[in-house]
C-alpha cells in the first residue's frame, strides 16, 4: 500500500508522510514562509555539518521520462536536459499520460539532482521538533557568510543595537530579521547604519518588539537584500536524540521551481517505442439494438477500419482494466452483450473503450481507439 501511495503522489510531485499514525501528502513546491530559523544560537556547538556533491565525468546530465500515452495507448518517451545529454538515466512513471507532464516532471527532477547539491546536519534541543519533513527553514553558521547573527541588547523605537558589529556594506541594501519567541523568522526589514557597526536603524517601524531581557534576548540575522542573508533549506529528516533533536537539510534553489517552464522538446522519431503498421479510419459501422421476448436486449457492435497489417488485436476496456482482447485477420470486429430489461428499458451497460492495433512481422504499431457509451 505505502509503496501504491509513492507512486500515485509522485505524479503530483509529492510524497506521502505517517505523522502519528496519520497520512499526510507534501508537495515540493516554492514556500515564502519559513518555519523555524535555525542560528548559532540554538544549533548545539560543534555539530553543524554540511557535505557538499559535485557533478563526477559519468554523472546524470539528463532524464528519459516513460509515459503511457493517452494519445497511442502506448509507452512513449520524452527527453528532459538543460545543456549536454551524454549520460541519461532513464526512469518511467505511473500515472503520467501527457507528454508535457511527463517533461515537466523529469526536468524537475534534473533540476533537483543539479542544484539540491548540499546536505545539512545539526543537533539542536526541543525546537528540532517545530519543523516537519519538507518545511522551509532558514539557516545561518558562523563557519560561512551567509549572514551574521548575535543578540538584541537595546531596542528602542526604530533604533536597534546589537551584541556584534554588524558587517555593513557600501552602496548595499541592508535587512535584519528577528527570532520570534516560537522559533520562526520575523522579517526580515530594511536598516542602515547608524552611529556604529553595532548600531542598526530600522527604516520603517515594525510591530515585533524585540526581548532585550538579559535571560531570553532576541536573536538577530544581518545581511543584505537580495544576497547573503539566510540559506534556504528543506527538512529531509528529524531524529530525535537521547539529549537533543537531530535535523537533517538540504538546501533549496529557486532555479529548481523554474527548471520545468517552458514546453517539451519537438517528438523525436528515435524515442517513439512502437513504430510499426498504422490503424486509420476507426469507426462504429453499426449498431444494432434488439428487445426480445424473454425479458433481454440484444446490443451488437460493429467496428470497421483501415489498415494493412497481417492480423489485428483488438481490445475492450473499461478506463485501465481489459475487459476483452480478441485477435482476427480482417478488418471488420462484431461484439455482442445480452443483458436484461429492467421495467421494459435495458440496463445501462458499462462504458466501452474498444482499441485496434496492428501486427506485421511480430510487430505491433501503435493503438487506435474508439469509445461508446452503450444505453439506448
Amino acid at each position: 500500500m505505502w509503496d501504491a501511495l509513492k507512486s500515485i503522489a509522485r505524479v503530483g510531485r509529492a510524497v506521502p508522510i505517517d505523522i502519528y499514525g496519520k497520512i499526510f501528502f507534501i508537495r515540493y513546491q516554492p514556500q515564502s514562509v519559513y518555519k523555524a530559523v535555525f542560528l548559532p544560537a540554538n544549533i548545539k556547538k560543534n555539530t553543524f555539518r554540511i557535505n557538499y556533491s559535485f557533478p563526477e565525468k559519468n554523472s546524470t546530465d539528463s532524464i528519459i521520462v516513460e509515459f503511457f500515452d493517452e494519445e497511442t495507448w502506448q509507452y512513449n518517451e520524452v527527453e528532459c536536459f538543460f545543456d549536454t545529454k551524454q549520460n541519461p538515466e532513464k526512469m518511467r512513471f505511473f500515472g503520467i499520460s501527457n507528454r508535457e507532464h511527463a517533461w515537466r516532471e523529469g526536468m524537475h527532477i534534473l533540476a533537483c539532482k543539479k542544484y539540491q547539491n548540499q546536505k545539512i546536519v545539526f543537533e539542536t534541543e526541543l525546537e528540532g521538533h517545530i519543523p516537519q519533513f519538507g518545511d522551509l527553514v532558514a539557516v545561518s553558521h558562523d563557519l560561512y557568510t551567509w549572514s551574521s547573527t548575535g543578540e538584541i541588547l537595546v531596542f528602542s523605537g526604530n533604533n536597534i543595537e546589537t551584541s556584534e558589529p554588524l558587517l555593513w556594506q557600501d552602496g548595499e541594501i541592508h535587512i535584519i530579521g528577528f527570532k520570534s519567541s516560537t522559533g520562526n523568522l520575523i522579517g526580515p526589514y530594511i536598516c542602515v547604519r547608524g552611529d556604529s557597526d553595532n548600531h542598526a536603524v530600522l527604516t520603517d517601524s515594525i510591530e515585533f518588539v524585540p526581548s532585550t531581557s538579559i535571560n531570553n534576548r532576541t536573536c538577530y540575522v544581518f545581511g543584505i537584500q537580495n544576497g547573503k542573508f539566510v540559506k534556504d533549506c528543506l527538512v529531509t529528516a528529524v531524529i530525535p536524540r537521547k539529549q537533543s533533536v537531530e535535523v537533517h537539510l538540504v538546501n533549496d534553489n529557486q532555479l529548481i521551481h523554474t527548471a520545468d517552464q517552458g514546453t517539451a522538446p519537438p517528438i523525436n522519431e528515435e524515442f517513439i517505442i512502437d513504430s510499426g503498421p498504422v490503424i486509420s479510419d476507426l469507426e462504429i459501422s453499426d449498431l444494432d439494438n434488439q428487445y426480445n421476448y424473454n425479458g433481454t436486449f440484444d446490443v451488437t457492435i460493429t467496428l470497421t477500419w483501415n489498415g494493412n497489417a497481417e492480423s489485428y488485436v483488438v481490445q475492450r476496456r473499461m478506463d485501465e482494466i481489459l475487459l476483452e482482447e480478441v485477435s482476427i485477420s480482417n478488418q471488420v470486429y462484431v461484439y455482442q452483450e445480452t443483458v436484461p430489461l429492467v421495467q421494459n428499458a435495458p440496463v445501462q451497460i458499462t462504458y466501452n473503450n474498444f482499441r485496434v492495433a496492428g501486427i506485421t512481422n511480430n510487430k505491433m504499431g501503435i493503438w487506435s481507439k474508439i469509445s461508446l457509451y452503450e444505453m439506448t
